[in-house]
Protein backbone atom coordinates (compact mmCIF):
# COMPACT_ATOMS: atom_id res chain seq x y z
CA UNK A 1 0.00 0.00 0.00
CA UNK A 2 1.23 3.49 -0.82
CA UNK A 3 2.33 5.52 2.20
CA UNK A 4 3.12 8.88 0.63
CA UNK A 5 1.78 11.31 -1.94
CA UNK A 6 2.17 14.93 -2.91
CA UNK A 7 -1.59 15.50 -2.68
CA UNK A 8 -4.42 13.76 -0.82
CA UNK A 9 -7.81 14.14 -2.52
CA UNK A 10 -10.86 13.41 -0.38
CA UNK A 11 -13.78 12.11 -2.43
CA UNK A 12 -13.86 10.16 -5.69
CA UNK A 13 -16.77 12.03 -7.18
CA UNK A 14 -16.35 13.69 -10.54
CA UNK A 15 -14.66 16.77 -9.05
CA UNK A 16 -12.20 14.73 -6.98
CA UNK A 17 -11.28 12.45 -9.87
CA UNK A 18 -10.87 15.37 -12.27
CA UNK A 19 -8.64 17.07 -9.70
CA UNK A 20 -6.54 13.93 -9.27
CA UNK A 21 -6.15 13.40 -13.02
CA UNK A 22 -5.10 17.02 -13.51
CA UNK A 23 -2.56 16.81 -10.69
CA UNK A 24 -1.07 13.56 -12.01
CA UNK A 25 -0.72 15.07 -15.45
CA UNK A 26 1.22 17.88 -13.79
CA UNK A 27 3.66 15.33 -12.40
CA UNK A 28 2.39 15.07 -8.82
CA UNK A 29 1.62 11.86 -6.98
CA UNK A 30 -1.93 11.59 -5.68
CA UNK A 31 -3.97 9.41 -3.33
CA UNK A 32 -7.77 9.63 -3.61
CA UNK A 33 -9.90 8.58 -0.62
CA UNK A 34 -13.54 7.57 -1.07
CA UNK A 35 -15.91 6.58 1.75
CA UNK A 36 -18.33 4.65 -0.47
CA UNK A 37 -17.73 1.29 -2.11
CA UNK A 38 -17.48 2.74 -5.62
CA UNK A 39 -16.51 5.93 -7.38
CA UNK A 40 -18.77 8.55 -8.90
CA UNK A 41 -20.47 10.35 -6.03
CA UNK A 42 -23.89 11.37 -7.34
CA UNK A 43 -23.11 9.92 -10.77
CA UNK A 44 -24.23 6.36 -10.06
CA UNK A 45 -25.77 3.68 -12.27
CA UNK A 46 -27.77 0.74 -10.90
CA UNK A 47 -28.66 -2.43 -12.79
CA UNK A 48 -32.33 -3.26 -12.20
CA UNK A 49 -33.73 -6.38 -13.87
CA UNK A 50 -31.11 -6.07 -16.58
CA UNK A 51 -31.75 -2.36 -17.21
CA UNK A 52 -29.17 0.38 -16.60
CA UNK A 53 -30.79 3.02 -14.39
CA UNK A 54 -28.93 6.28 -13.75
CA UNK A 55 -29.74 8.02 -10.49
CA UNK A 56 -31.28 11.43 -11.03
CA UNK A 57 -31.06 13.75 -14.03
CA UNK A 58 -27.83 12.85 -15.79
CA UNK A 59 -26.58 13.87 -19.23
CA UNK A 60 -23.09 14.42 -20.61
CA UNK A 61 -22.34 17.19 -23.09
CA UNK A 62 -19.28 16.29 -25.20
CA UNK A 63 -18.71 19.98 -25.95
CA UNK A 64 -17.64 20.79 -22.38
CA UNK A 65 -13.92 21.72 -22.61
CA UNK A 66 -12.99 19.95 -19.35
CA UNK A 67 -14.51 16.68 -20.57
CA UNK A 68 -12.52 16.87 -23.77
CA UNK A 69 -9.33 17.39 -21.78
CA UNK A 70 -9.86 14.72 -19.13
CA UNK A 71 -11.97 11.92 -20.59
CA UNK A 72 -11.93 9.57 -23.56
CA UNK A 73 -15.32 10.50 -25.01
CA UNK A 74 -15.17 7.94 -27.82
CA UNK A 75 -14.75 5.14 -25.30
CA UNK A 76 -17.93 6.22 -23.48
CA UNK A 77 -19.98 5.49 -26.62
CA UNK A 78 -22.44 8.31 -25.96
CA UNK A 79 -26.05 7.73 -26.96
CA UNK A 80 -27.13 11.22 -27.98
CA UNK A 81 -30.53 12.81 -27.57
CA UNK A 82 -32.23 14.84 -30.28
CA UNK A 83 -30.99 18.44 -30.36
CA UNK A 84 -34.10 20.07 -28.98
CA UNK A 85 -36.60 20.21 -26.14
CA UNK A 86 -40.16 19.04 -25.57
CA UNK A 87 -42.36 21.43 -23.60
CA UNK A 88 -45.43 20.17 -21.74
CA UNK A 89 -48.22 22.72 -21.37
CA UNK A 90 -52.01 22.81 -21.01
CA UNK A 91 -52.53 22.31 -24.74
CA UNK A 92 -50.29 19.25 -24.98
CA UNK A 93 -46.65 18.75 -25.97
CA UNK A 94 -44.67 21.24 -28.05
CA UNK A 95 -41.33 20.48 -29.69
CA UNK A 96 -38.53 22.96 -30.34
CA UNK A 97 -35.53 21.55 -32.19
CA UNK A 98 -32.41 22.70 -33.99
CA UNK A 99 -33.48 22.70 -37.66
CA UNK A 100 -29.91 22.10 -38.85
CA UNK A 101 -29.27 19.04 -36.70
CA UNK A 102 -32.86 17.75 -36.55
CA UNK A 103 -34.49 18.75 -39.86
CA UNK A 104 -37.17 16.07 -39.46
CA UNK A 105 -38.49 17.99 -36.45
CA UNK A 106 -38.81 21.28 -38.34
CA UNK A 107 -42.58 20.93 -38.97
CA UNK A 108 -43.22 20.29 -35.26
CA UNK A 109 -41.00 23.24 -34.32
CA UNK A 110 -42.90 25.56 -36.64
CA UNK A 111 -46.18 24.41 -35.08
CA UNK A 112 -44.93 24.89 -31.51
CA UNK A 113 -46.29 28.38 -31.12
CA UNK A 114 -43.04 29.66 -29.63
CA UNK A 115 -41.45 31.12 -32.77
CA UNK A 116 -42.41 34.77 -32.36
CA UNK A 117 -40.10 37.04 -34.34
CA UNK A 118 -39.71 39.64 -31.59
CA UNK A 119 -38.83 37.02 -28.97
CA UNK A 120 -36.40 35.22 -31.28
CA UNK A 121 -34.60 38.46 -32.13
CA UNK A 122 -34.29 39.33 -28.43
CA UNK A 123 -32.98 35.85 -27.62
CA UNK A 124 -30.40 36.11 -30.41
CA UNK A 125 -29.34 39.49 -29.03
CA UNK A 126 -28.85 37.96 -25.59
CA UNK A 127 -26.93 34.91 -26.89
CA UNK A 128 -24.71 36.78 -29.35
CA UNK A 129 -21.77 37.29 -26.91
CA UNK A 130 -21.54 33.48 -26.53
CA UNK A 131 -20.40 33.25 -30.14
CA UNK A 132 -17.26 35.19 -29.20
CA UNK A 133 -16.42 34.25 -25.59
CA UNK A 134 -13.58 36.78 -25.42
CA UNK A 135 -16.26 39.48 -25.37
CA UNK A 136 -17.67 38.14 -22.11
CA UNK A 137 -14.64 39.33 -20.15
CA UNK A 138 -14.76 42.84 -21.60
CA UNK A 139 -18.07 43.85 -20.03
CA UNK A 140 -19.20 43.75 -16.39
CA UNK A 141 -21.03 40.54 -15.56
CA UNK A 142 -24.58 40.55 -14.27
CA UNK A 143 -27.22 38.01 -13.29
CA UNK A 144 -29.03 35.81 -15.78
CA UNK A 145 -32.38 37.46 -15.05
CA UNK A 146 -30.98 40.98 -15.44
CA UNK A 147 -29.25 40.11 -18.71
CA UNK A 148 -32.45 38.65 -20.17
CA UNK A 149 -34.36 41.78 -19.14
CA UNK A 150 -31.71 44.02 -20.69
CA UNK A 151 -31.85 42.11 -23.99
CA UNK A 152 -35.65 42.29 -24.03
CA UNK A 153 -36.16 38.53 -23.74
CA UNK A 154 -39.71 38.03 -22.50
CA UNK A 155 -42.94 36.23 -23.29
CA UNK A 156 -43.68 32.51 -23.43
CA UNK A 157 -40.31 31.60 -24.92
CA UNK A 158 -38.61 32.87 -21.78
CA UNK A 159 -41.20 31.77 -19.20
CA UNK A 160 -42.06 28.32 -20.56
CA UNK A 161 -38.87 27.21 -22.35
CA UNK A 162 -35.69 29.06 -21.52
CA UNK A 163 -36.07 29.63 -17.77
CA UNK A 164 -37.33 26.09 -16.92
CA UNK A 165 -34.60 24.53 -19.07
CA UNK A 166 -31.82 26.60 -17.51
CA UNK A 167 -33.21 26.01 -14.00
CA UNK A 168 -32.78 22.27 -14.59
CA UNK A 169 -29.26 22.64 -15.98
CA UNK A 170 -28.11 25.07 -13.28
CA UNK A 171 -30.12 23.65 -10.37
CA UNK A 172 -31.08 27.27 -9.71
CA UNK A 173 -34.41 28.87 -10.57
CA UNK A 174 -33.67 32.24 -8.96
CA UNK A 175 -32.09 33.82 -12.04
CA UNK A 176 -29.11 34.93 -9.95
CA UNK A 177 -26.51 32.80 -11.78
CA UNK A 178 -23.76 34.65 -13.66
CA UNK A 179 -24.99 35.64 -17.10
CA UNK A 180 -21.49 35.12 -18.52
CA UNK A 181 -21.39 31.57 -17.22
CA UNK A 182 -24.84 30.77 -18.64
CA UNK A 183 -23.84 32.13 -22.04
CA UNK A 184 -20.81 29.82 -22.04
CA UNK A 185 -23.13 26.90 -21.23
CA UNK A 186 -25.40 27.88 -24.09
CA UNK A 187 -22.36 27.94 -26.36
CA UNK A 188 -21.62 24.34 -25.34
CA UNK A 189 -25.19 23.26 -26.01
CA UNK A 190 -25.03 24.83 -29.46
CA UNK A 191 -21.73 23.06 -30.16
CA UNK A 192 -22.52 19.62 -28.77
CA UNK A 193 -25.40 17.20 -28.40
CA UNK A 194 -25.83 15.83 -24.85
CA UNK A 195 -26.27 12.13 -24.31
CA UNK A 196 -25.65 9.27 -21.90
CA UNK A 197 -22.86 6.65 -22.06
CA UNK A 198 -23.82 3.21 -23.36
CA UNK A 199 -22.85 1.65 -20.01
CA UNK A 200 -24.59 4.30 -17.88
CA UNK A 201 -23.46 7.65 -16.56
CA UNK A 202 -21.21 6.08 -13.90
CA UNK A 203 -18.91 4.87 -16.65
CA UNK A 204 -17.51 8.42 -16.82
CA UNK A 205 -16.18 8.55 -13.22
CA UNK A 206 -15.08 4.91 -13.51
CA UNK A 207 -13.06 5.82 -16.58
CA UNK A 208 -11.41 8.70 -14.75
CA UNK A 209 -10.67 6.37 -11.83
CA UNK A 210 -8.90 3.99 -14.22
CA UNK A 211 -6.74 6.85 -15.47
CA UNK A 212 -5.84 7.75 -11.87
CA UNK A 213 -5.49 4.37 -10.18
CA UNK A 214 -5.70 1.57 -12.67
CA UNK A 215 -8.53 -0.93 -12.18
CA UNK A 216 -10.72 0.69 -9.49
CA UNK A 217 -12.23 -2.68 -8.61
CA UNK A 218 -9.00 -3.51 -6.77
CA UNK A 219 -9.20 -0.53 -4.43
CA UNK A 220 -10.56 -2.59 -1.53
CA UNK A 221 -7.05 -3.99 -1.14
CA UNK A 222 -5.72 -0.42 -0.84
CA UNK A 223 -3.42 -0.76 -3.83
CA UNK A 224 -2.65 2.10 -6.17
CA UNK A 225 -3.78 5.70 -5.89
CA UNK A 226 -7.49 5.26 -5.06
CA UNK A 227 -8.75 3.85 -1.78
CA UNK A 228 -12.46 3.19 -1.33
CA UNK A 229 -14.49 2.21 1.70
CA UNK A 230 -14.64 4.03 5.03
CA UNK A 231 -12.39 1.58 6.89
CA UNK A 232 -9.68 1.57 4.22
CA UNK A 233 -9.79 5.36 3.87
CA UNK A 234 -9.44 5.84 7.62
CA UNK A 235 -6.49 3.45 7.68
CA UNK A 236 -4.66 5.49 5.06
CA UNK A 237 -5.42 8.71 6.92
CA UNK A 238 -3.99 7.24 10.14
CA UNK A 239 -0.83 6.07 8.37
CA UNK A 240 -0.32 9.39 6.56
CA UNK A 241 -0.96 11.31 9.77
CA UNK A 242 1.41 9.10 11.73
CA UNK A 243 4.33 9.80 9.42
CA UNK A 244 4.81 13.32 10.77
Amino acid sequence: MRHDADVLVVGAGLAGLACARTLERAGLSVIVLEAEDDVGGRMRTDVVDGFLCDRGFQVINPAYPALRRLADLDALQLRSFDAGVAVRHDRGLAVLADPLRQPRLLPATLRSGYLKVRELVALARWAAPALRPSQLTRVPDTTLAASLDEAGVSGRLRREVLEPFLAGVLADSSGETSAGFVRLLVRCFLGGTPGVPAAGVQSLPRQLALFVAGDHRDTASQQGALVSGRRAARAVLRQLGGRG
